[in-house]
């Protein structure tokens, strides 16, 4: 049973909800009437709730570093108010950081059995992962080609296992965005 609900709102709406917002954007968690910030402590606290955050150390750091990869791999990406600019500085963000960052997540990938990054299965990790790929395959990451994971075996297997999983499914049919 969900202990959240997500709650999505308009435009319209968040304009008017926006001055009772602690920092004034989304998103926000409510907890016993307390309201968090920020969308990293939200995840991981969902994750911990829900078996997807590791209670062992040693796996916990191997969640943190990938989610911190998958990261970078957003934030540094270059933007420029000029689109062939922009354009530019992508393709050779694809080239360096992106493919240092990608192939490096590919080579943690590289001894899983089951295609997670855990051998317990999905973890946190795996769907912040998830969302990078998912963003570039479907040609939601501008300028990166969709056929740029391609290159990275492992990280595709991930993907693979991830949509497999029977909750992601149920989650991507109820909500295809």
């Amino acid at each position: 049973e969900d202990v959240w609900v997500d709650e999505r709102l308009q435009f319209p709406e968040f304009k008017e909800r926006k001055p009772t917002l602690p920092l004034g954007y989304l998103p926000v968690l409510s907890i016993d009437e307390e309201i968090f910030t920020q969308t990293e402590p939200m995840v991981r606290w969902a994750a911990r709730i829900s078996g997807l955050y590791p209670i062992d150390l040693k796996e916990a750091m191997r969640v943190d570093e990938v989610c911190a990869v998958a990261h970078e791999v957003l934030y540094k990406c270059p933007f420029d108010a000029d689109e062939e600019v922009k354009k530019a500085k992508r393709l050779e963000y694809a080239e360096s950081r992106m493919l240092q960052n990608m192939s490096y997540v590919d080579s943690k990938l590289a001894g899983s059995s089951n295609g997670f990054l855990l051998p317990g299965g999905i973890s946190m990790a795996d769907l912040q992962l998830y969302m990078v790929v998912h963003m570039i395959r479907t040609g939601n990451f501008d300028h990166i080609e969709p056929e740029y994971v391609d290159r990275f075996p492992n990280i595709c297997k991930n993907a693979a296992a991830v949509e497999a999983d029977p909750l992601i499914a149920e989650y991507r049919a109820n909500y295809p965005n």
